[in-house]
């Protein structure tokens, strides 16, 4: 993830559609290719650099970076383990439209099963964000986050989208690796 570099990155669902088809599929268009573009992906800034656009981005966007802390709701666990928080960390720091973090965590355990752990990313409600409709897609991304976080330690999970209105809810029940508490 390009966070581990130094590197922020931002999605962008808003954009003149027209003008990122030409450049990217040339005056033909997608109905050539049979493709859509949904969103692209803009790297961000690096933190030894010292533009003024650069600062600028940095200071209206990372500084709007909210802890775990904040996200977890009142009923979920503050202390579990750190394989879970790791991801959770990974979750908070998912690009998100014009960095609102729609989302909320919730850890709970799993009733009956000894180290294993429910966590539930879902997208705070009601919610709007003049000019995206769609707070649960950057929730997914969010939940992406985590579940990428989960295939690289190898933790044994399994994964439910349950809907709630217009949201969706990912929860996954995770059992502790081994050499995790």
């Amino acid at each position: 993830m390009c966070e581990s570099i130094g590197i922020s990155t931002c999605w962008v669902g808003v954009f003149k559609k027209n003008a990122v088809n030409n450049i990217i599929f040339g005056k033909k268009g997608p109905g050539v290719h049979n493709k859509k573009i949904y969103s692209l992906i803009a790297l961000g800034y690096n933190e030894n650099e010292k533009g003024i656009i650069n600062n600028f981005t940095k200071k209206v966007f990372s500084t709007k970076r909210i802890t775990i802390k904040k996200k977890l709701t009142p009923d979920s666990l503050r202390v579990f383990p750190q394989f879970i928080w790791r991801g959770l960390e990974l979750a908070a720091r998912a690009p998100s439209a014009r960095n609102r973090q729609p989302w909320y965590f919730k850890v709970s355990k799993a009733g009956g099963k000894e180290k294993c752990f429910i966590t539930e990313i879902g997208t705070i409600l009601p919610y709007k964000i003049i000019g995206w409709a769609y707070p649960s897609l950057d929730t997914g991304i969010a939940a992406a986050h985590f579940w990428i976080h989960l295939k690289s330690i190898e933790a044994e999970f399994q994964v439910k989208i349950k809907s709630e209105g217009s949201s969706a809810i990912w929860e996954f029940t995770v059992k502790s690796p081994n050499n995790n508490p």
